[in-house]
């Protein structure tokens, strides 16, 4: 009798902890689906790649991004011939935006780079190509790019576009406030 109950205690112990690894596991693999984002049905990531043609750590993400943050940042751009970075520190994703580009940019167009810059530091280095025949644009082209294992440490950011670099004004967006570089 005393077998029979430690039997059935086992087996009942068994299918415990069988349970609770299963919910464990999706728990896990729910989080990492948030970590991650693909729960975004509307947003696609293509990787961008390397000047030695390989797959680099960022992606290319296209989704509709109108949201106040951008909007804010895109009013105080001053529309001149240079690039405007914005790094969205709490979704994780950069923006860049192209005043004078009229046509349209995608995924074959970049290659990214991180390089060494001043003093040491790491560079990170848009090479963009404008594709012959590509669709026209009237407002300017907006990338939104994503560290895949965000391990770039945003110190420096340079944009070629068509065999010339562009001067970057960056701004930092973080608890909805815009913080441009330059100033306090």
């Amino acid at each position: 009798m005393n077998e029979q109950k430690k039997g059935s205690w086992g087996i009942l112990g068994l299918l415990a902890l069988i349970v609770v690894l299963f919910i464990g596991v999706k728990i896990a693999f729910a989080g990492l689906d948030l970590a991650i984002g693909q729960n975004q049905p509307d947003v696609f990531r293509q990787p961008l790649s390397t000047a030695s043609g390989g797959d680099s750590q960022w992606m290319l993400l296209t989704k509709d991004d109108k949201n106040e943050e951008v909007t804010r940042w895109l009013e105080n751009a001053d529309q001149e011939d240079q690039a405007y970075w914005l790094e969205r520190q709490e979704a994780g994703e950069y923006v860049l935006y192209l005043p004078m580009q009229d046509r349209v940019i995608g995924v074959d167009d970049i290659t990214v780079t991180q390089e060494s810059g001043e003093e040491d530091s790491k560079a990170l280095v848009l090479r963009i190509r404008t594709p012959e025949g590509s669709e026209e644009t009237e407002d300017g082209q907006i990338l939104v790019l994503q560290d895949y294992y965000s391990t770039w440490e945003g110190e420096q950011v340079r944009v070629v576009l068509d065999g010339r670099e562009l001067e970057v004004q960056r701004c930092i967006a973080t608890g909805g406030e815009l913080y441009w570089s330059g100033e306090d």
